[in-house]
C-alpha cells in the first residue's frame, strides 16, 4: 500500500535580523521598503498556499480573535498569581 507523499509547506519569507532586533542595543525603525517587500512576499505565499483565500482575510480572523485570547491569558496569569499569593500566604501563616 502506498503512502501518499506529504507536501512539504513552504516558510514563510524571514525578516533581515537588523530589522527585528536590537543589534545594538537601541531600536531602529525598521525600513518602510523592506517591510513593504516583506508583505508582498507574505501576500503572494499566503495566495499560493490558499488560493481561495486571502492573507488579509486570514488577518481578519487573527484580528477577531485576539481580544479573546489577551483576555483568556489575563484570566490564566492573573488566577495563577493570586492562587500563588494566597499559597504563599497560607504557607507564612502556618509558620508563626
Amino acid at each position: 500500500m502506498a503512502i501518499p507523499a506529504q507536501r512539504r509547506r513552504p516558510c514563510p519569507p524571514k525578516l533581515p535580523l537588523e530589522q527585528v532586533c536590537f543589534t545594538d542595543g537601541r531600536y531602529h525603525e525598521a525600513n518602510p521598503a523592506v517591510m513593504q517587500d516583506w508583505m508582498a512576499q507574505m501576500t503572494a505565499g499566503y495566495k499560493a498556499m490558499h488560493p481561495f483565500s486571502s492573507l488579509e482575510a486570514q488577518l481578519r480572523v487573527y484580528q477577531s480573535k485576539i481580544g479573546q485570547a489577551e483576555e483568556d491569558l489575563l484570566k490564566m496569569i492573573f488566577h495563577q498569581a493570586m492562587a500563588s499569593q494566597s499559597f504563599q500566604y497560607k504557607q507564612m501563616g502556618s509558620c508563626h
